[in-house]
C-alpha cells in the first residue's frame, strides 16, 4: 500500500497486482486478499491477467456419443467415427452417418477397440442390451450370453466388466476372446465383492492391475492369464461417494470425484486437489469427466445467482471444471457426457459441441475486505488496464454501484465515489477476447 501527499486526509491505494491468485470458496473472505477470488467464471487468470476461458462450439453433429476408431476396411486401416442416437448406431462414410443394419440398443453404449480373431473389431456394449461386435465391413451382431456391461477395461486379453445385473461382482471374460462370458475355470469367470466398500462403478487396467472404483472406495485385482492366480486387495476407503462417469485414467495417475472433491489416486494412494475449492467442488450422479491432452474435464452442477448460458432453460449439469497445470471454471454448458477422438466432444443433450471461443458472460469477483481497518473509506477512482469494454461493480455495506470501463491501450481511471468500511469489487466482461490487469483502487478514510 501506498499513499499520495495531498491537502486534508492523504489518498490511500491498494493494487491487484495479480490474478493469478485464483479463486478460494475454503476459507472465509474475511482472512482472504483482494487479488483472490471468491468468484470466478468464464476468465482464465493463470497469466496474472483476465483472459478468455475455454468455450464450446457446434461440432455440426447430434449424438448422445462419439467414438473413432481404427478399423481395416477394403485392405485398408481406416478411421471411422462412430455416434449413438435414439437407439441406433451409425458410422460416417464420405461425409454421412450410415445407420448399422440390424441393431437396436435401449440404452447409450459406451465401445472399445479389440483385435479379434485377427481382425480389428469394435465391441459395443449397454447396461441393458447384450454386447455388439462390428469390423467394419461385416454385418454386425450380438453376442447372447453377454452380460449388460455399465464398464469395461481390456486387461491381458481378458475383457473385465461391471454389469447393471449385478452391483457386487466383476465379471471377465475368456482369455484372447471377449466374446466368450462362459464361467468356468478355463474360460470366463466373476469376482463378487461384498464388503462395505459398496457397489461396483468403473473397471480400469492401471499399472499392470485391474482397479475396481466402487461407492466408497478402490479394490485392486491381480488378474494374469491364470485366473486360478487372480487375487483382490482393498486399498482405499472415501468419506464420501465416489461417482462413475467421474473416474478418468490420466496417464500416470487415475482421477475421480466424491461428494466433497476431486481426487487423484497414483495406484496405492489417494490424495485430495483442488482444496481451496471445497464447498464448490460438489459432484453428483449427473457429473461425467475425461481426460484429455494432459486435462482432466469435469462437468458438474454448481448454483449460482443469476442466470448464465445454459442456466436460461432446463438443464443438468452447469460448470465444467478444467484442471492440468493449474485449472479453470467454465460456466454456462449443460454438458452431460465427453467423448475423445481426433478432438474433444462434448455431448449436451444430443447436440455435439467442441472446444472452441467462449462468447458468454465473464466475472471475476474479489472477497469483502477492510483493507487492515474499520474505518469507514470513501472509494474515489479506479485505473484498470483492459482492452475490452467491462463493468466494474464495487459493493459493501449494503450498498453497490457499478462503472464502465472502456477498452484502451492504456490504463483508464474512472470515478467510483462510494463511501463504505468494506467493499469488493466484480469485474464482468462479455466480449470474447478481453485482456484484463493491475486493477488500482483509490480511497480516502472519512473518519
Amino acid at each position: 500500500m501506498s499513499y499520495i501527499k495531498v491537502v486534508g486526509r492523504p489518498i490511500s491505494r491498494t493494487l491487484v497486482h495479480s490474478f493469478a491468485g485464483g479463486v478460494n470458496t475454503r476459507n472465509d473472505e474475511s482472512v482472504l486478499p483482494i487479488s483472490t477470488a471468491k468468484n470466478c467464471y468464464n476468465f482464465k487468470f493463470e497469466s496474472g491477467a483476465l483472459t478468455s476461458g475455454k468455450g464450446f462450439l457446434s461440432a455440426g453433429l447430434s449424438a448422445e456419443c462419439v467414438w473413432q476408431f481404427c478399423l481395416r476396411v477394403a485392405a485398408q486401416n481406416k478411421v471411422i467415427t462412430m455416434y449413438y442416437l435414439a437407439g441406433k448406431v451409425y458410422y460416417i462414410e464420405d461425409g454421412e452417418g450410415k445407420e448399422l443394419q440390424g441393431i437396436t440398443l435401449t440404452s447409450p453404449p459406451q465401445a472399445v477397440n479389440y483385435t479379434l480373431y485377427g481382425k480389428n473389431v469394435v465391441l459395443i456394449c449397454s447396461p441393458t442390451d447384450n454386447m455388439v461386435v462390428w469390423d467394419g465391413e461385416n454385418d454386425a451382431y450380438f453376442v447372447e450370453n453377454s452380460p449388460k456391461i455399465t464398464s469395461m477395461t481390456m486387461h491381458y486379453e481378458r475383457l473385465f466388466a461391471t454389469t447393471s445385473t449385478d452391483k457386487y461382482t466383476l465379471y471377465f471374460s475368456d482369455d484372447l476372446d471377449p466374446t466368450n462370458w462362459n464361467e468356468n475355470i478355463t474360460e470366463g469367470g466373476f469376482i463378487q465383492m461384498l464388503d462395505e466398500r459398496g457397489e461396483l462403478l468403473k473397471v480400469i487396467s492401471f499399472l499392470g492391475y485391474v482397479y475396481v472404483f466402487r461407492e466408497h472406495g478402490i479394490s485392486r485385482v491381480t488378474a494374469y492369464a491364470d485366473q486360478t492366480q487372480f487375487a483382490v486387495t482393498h486399498l482405499f476407503t472415501a468419506s464420501g461417494k465416489i461417482f462413475a462417469d467421474t473416474v478418468a485414467l490420466c496417464g500416470d495417475k487415475v482421477m475421480f470425484a466424491c461428494e466433497d472433491g476431486i481426487y487423484v489416486f497414483d495406484g496405492l494412494s489417494a490424495r485430495k486437489v483442488l482444496s481451496n475449492l471445497d464447498g464448490f467442488i460438489k459432484s453428483d450422479s449427473h457429473s461425467t469427466a475425461i481426460f484429455y491432452e494432459g486435462k482432466y474435464y469435469l462437468s458438474l452442477r454448481v448454483d449460482y445467482d443469476g442466470k448464465v448460458g445454459c442456466e436460461n432453460g432446463e438443464y443438468i449439469n452447469n460448470v465444467v471444471l478444467i484442471y492440468g497445470d493449474g485449472y479453470e471454471i467454465v460456466r454456462g454448458y449443460d454438458i452431460r457426457k465427453f467423448c475423445a477422438g481426433d478432438e474433444l466432444y462434448a455431448i449436451s443433450g444430443t447436440s455435439v459441441l467442441k472446444i472452441g471461443t467462449n462468447g458468454l458472460q465473464k466475472c471475476w469477483e474479489s472477497p469483502v475486505v477492510d483493507l487492515g481497518s474499520s474505518k469507514r473509506k470513501r472509494v474515489l477512482w479506479l485505473y484498470l488496464d483492459t482492452c475490452c469494454d467491462v463493468t466494474v461493480t464495487f459493493f459493501g455495506d449494503g450498498i453497490q454501484k457499478s462503472v464502465t470501463v472502456s477498452g484502451s491501450a492504456t490504463a483508464q481511471r474512472v470515478r467510483v465515489d462510494m463511501t463504505c468500511r468494506k467493499f469488493g469489487l466484480r469485474i464482468v466482461s462479455i466480449d470474447d477476447a478481453p485482456k484484463v490487469s493491475r486493477p488500482q483502487i483509490y480511497y480516502r478514510y472519512t473518519e
